[in-house]
């Protein structure tokens, strides 16, 4: 299985520059990356050569932008005002997974420049406050950051390309936060640190199908184009739907206290072992046997139901990663998770994380 990370570290910028030669606008080829990523992440079983990776996803990102095109030369010249207007409260926000949706919706259907800096909300004793930047600075200029180290809370959808170094800055100005990020993100080497060290966590609105708005974008798929009308907008005005969204945060939520009951019992028939690291590998989170005690390797959507109380948090199962705890090189030379199935094939497991339950 392919180290998407490394990949995606390895490539952004290029594909990055790559779409903004071809659309000469930086917003949307920020936008059209996030695409590309988001659809290399989903297909990444189909990358057969990693020394391809590059081919790969400019293959992926041309086909993204001709999507996008296609669909620009039918539009007429869209309103450059969207009411932007927020009525939720972060508290609710926190408590209400349909709220949370709609916040999605509300952060993302700010025009430029608001929706490629960010919206700090300060919370005051005697009534909110929120600050909404101008201009095309990045989230590390000197303003940004003065306005960061005046906010008690920062709720926001940053750049997917940058969020690994976002998430980094608030940490390191211990701030508290509410931000929407891409599933993918969960594999990334410092998020999922900051998440088994308790630095943050998933919120609620996991793994959502959500909208948010591109100008100039018109949705052409009509499932998609179903989806948006039935959250209530019109796919005809640049509303689009999304997948794989996250909220992460650390504030405090009521669900990291749920113990969860699993009802399946350890059975080895059932499960495949590791050819390259002493775990088992439970293919659904719902299929976790509640009794046994070593080391499992589950989907990423494990974190949704993750208390920390309940389960300890091993490490993730490829490349660099991989390697720093113990797991040996597969069949491909990586070391990546590997089982071989009752007809002697070879299997290397999307996104797994190394769990092992408290007792």
């Amino acid at each position: 299985m392919a180290d998407f990370e490394r990949i995606f570290e390895e490539n952004r910028g290029f594909i990055y520059k790559y779409l903004f030669k071809m659309c000469r606008n930086h917003t949307l080829a920020e936008e059209l990356t996030q695409e590309t990523f988001f659809r290399a992440y989903m297909n990444i079983s189909n990358l057969k050569k990693e020394d391809k990776a590059s081919l790969w996803l400019c293959s992926i990102a041309k086909n993204t932008y001709f999507a996008f095109y296609n669909e620009q030369k039918k539009l007429e010249p869209l309103e450059n005002s969207v009411d932007a207007e927020s009525p939720f409260d972060t508290v609710d926000i926190l408590e209400n997974k349909e709220l949370a949706q709609k916040a999605f919706s509300v952060l993302h259907s700010l025009e430029e420049p608001y929706k490629e800096v960010f919206m700090l909300s300060v919370f005051a004793a005697d009534g909110n406050e929120v600050v909404s930047l101008g201009g095309r600075e990045n989230f590390m200029s000197e303003a940004n950051q003065k306005l960061l180290r005046k906010a008690d809370i920062v709720v926001t959808n940053p750049p997917f390309s940058m969020f690994k170094e976002y998430v980094d800055n608030l940490i390191e100005n211990k701030k508290q936060f509410l931000i929407l990020g891409n599933i993918t993100a969960i594999t990334y080497k410092n998020i999922f640190s900051y998440i088994s060290s308790d630095k943050m966590w998933c919120g609620y609105g996991f793994n959502m199908m959500t909208v948010f708005r591109t100008p100039g974008f018109r949705e052409s798929i009509a499932s998609n184009r179903s989806f948006v009308k039935f959250k209530g907008y019109n796919p005809d005005e640049g509303y689009r739907k999304v997948s794989g969204i996250t909220w992460f945060t650390n504030l405090s939520t009521s669900k990291r206290n749920d113990f969860y009951e699993f009802t399946k019992m350890y059975n080895p028939e059932d499960y495949y072992r590791y050819d390259n690291y002493d775990a088992i590998d439970v293919p659904r989170v719902k299929d976790i046997p509640y009794d046994y005690e070593g080391v499992m390797g589950v989907p990423v959507t494990f974190l949704e139901v993750y208390n920390p109380e309940q389960f300890e948090l091993v490490g993730t199962g490829k490349g660099k990663q991989g390697k720093s705890m113990g797991i040996g090189k597969n069949y491909r030379g990586r070391h990546d998770l590997t089982y071989t199935d009752k007809y002697g094939k070879n299997h290397c497991p999307f996104g797994r994380i190394l769990i092992r339950m408290k007792r």
